[in-house]
């Protein structure tokens, strides 16, 4: 189970997994909560790691482990509800 790999603090009782890869359904994953999109001008190093992690999901090398069910993976992003501005998810594609 990818949730028992995942460290918690529990001052903040939150997830500190930012990247993690998985297989779910037919198909396999990267899941990334940083925001490796915007401001690439400003952080070179953004768009270096999005550059990276693209090359090596194309690559035989990227094979998944652990599996997550679809309710599970949905759970791990449904946007806070912390008066924070919801936000959907986002495909590089």
């Amino acid at each position: 189970h990818i949730r028992q790999d995942m460290i918690k603090v529990i001052q903040h009782n939150r997830r500190l997994a930012t990247l993690f890869e998985t297989n779910c359904l037919n198909g396999k994953l990267i899941v990334c909560s940083m925001d490796l999109l915007n401001h690439q001008d400003t952080f070179p190093e953004k768009k270096q790691l999005l550059y990276s992690l693209i090359n090596y999901m194309k690559s035989n090398a990227f094979a998944p482990v652990k599996s997550i069910s679809f309710e599970e993976l949905c759970s791990l992003v449904k946007p806070s509800s912390k008066g924070k501005k919801e936000e959907t998810p986002q495909s590089v594609y």
